[in-house]
């Protein structure tokens, strides 16, 4: 069987298998072999679901709990990083801007003095 296709059917909306909700539902295909496929299709987080699965089963299985880490460190920056740096990133810029003003009006003073 072609398991790439395979995954890019079930993983289609309008494929023969339906939606990725189905596949959430029906733990059947919820291999290592298809953990890797979705990883390599860059569907990280489908794929760590499906480790996190295969884990609760055996969690005896170093080579998924392996396969788990790697796949996490490969993910972007997590919502919790981003809600922790957006505010930092919303003060510099406040910062920035009224630096920038406070430019201005120093300008705009020393001009008055000298005038």
């Amino acid at each position: 069987m072609n398991w790439e296709w395979w995954a890019r059917t079930m993983s289609s909306s309008s494929g023969l298998g339906g939606s990725n909700i189905e596949m959430q539902e029906d733990k059947t295909f919820y291999t290592v072999t298809m953990a890797s496929l979705l990883a390599r299709q860059g569907k990280l987080e489908e794929a760590a679901r499906i480790y996190r699965y295969l884990l609760e089963q055996t969690p005896d299985r170093a080579d998924i709990r392996q396969r788990l880490e790697e796949l996490l460190e490969r993910r972007p920056c997590q919502h919790a990083d981003l809600d922790r740096i957006l505010p930092l990133v919303k003060k510099w810029v406040q910062l920035l801007l009224k630096q920038k003003e406070l430019s201005r009006l120093k300008a705009l003073h020393m001009k008055k003095g000298a005038g």
